[in-house]
């Protein structure tokens, strides 16, 4: 199991865990080899991509403001990133991670929570996106426990996987979707 922090500095950063800065805003975007939750490496890269032409690929601020399970460090829950505010149902502008160095024999379950403490901000519900299949939505304002979950996604023989962040509602001008962390775990594949 992998634990992914999306902090906007050092700061927000929790012990033990994978944690991204805001480094998404340069390019080359920051990138991070991850480590399970016993300090083991792994062969897997995790980093933001940026694309403009059709579809958009960008990502919009890092800040704090998050609720969350108790059972999670508070600073993984208080800080995220947001789609850019241009995100759209119809994915003409996505939020997207790229995963690689995936075991193609093993599967992967997507865990993205995304919270908002601000009664009235500027969040909508929101929504994960893999190899065409699409997770629940979840509303994030006042969330604790609730997550964009899609299980079992087998890797491209490259070893790679693609997630898109994106928002669950039609376009509403200066709003966004957030990622506080992400848990990922591997499984081996049942043989067939």
């Amino acid at each position: 199991t992998y634990f992914i922090n999306f902090a906007p500095n050092s700061t927000y950063f929790v012990p033990e865990w994978n944690n991204f800065t805001s480094a998404h805003t340069i390019v080359p975007p920051q990138e991070i080899m991850l480590q399970d939750e016993f300090g083991q490496p792994s062969n897997i890269i995790v980093k933001p991509l940026k694309r403009s032409t059709a579809p958009k690929l960008d990502w919009g601020t890092a800040n704090v403001g998050g609720l969350g399970p108790d059972d999670i460090p508070v600073n993984a829950y208080n800080s995220f990133w947001a789609t850019n505010t241009y995100a759209t149902i119809e994915e003409i502008m996505v939020a997207r991670l790229l995963f690689s160095g995936l075991d193609k024999d093993k599967t992967y379950t997507f865990r993205a929570f995304g919270s908002s403490s601000q009664a009235s901000s500027t969040v909508i519900p929101g929504k994960i996106k893999i190899n065409g299949k699409y997770s629940n939505s979840v509303n994030m304002i006042g969330n604790k426990n609730q997550y964009m979950i899609l299980e079992d996604m087998i890797p491209s023989t490259g070893g790679t996987i693609e997630m898109d962040l994106i928002p669950d509602m039609p376009k509403d001008v200066n709003k966004s979707v957030r990622i506080n962390y992400l848990i990922l775990e591997e499984r081996s594949q049942p043989p067939y």
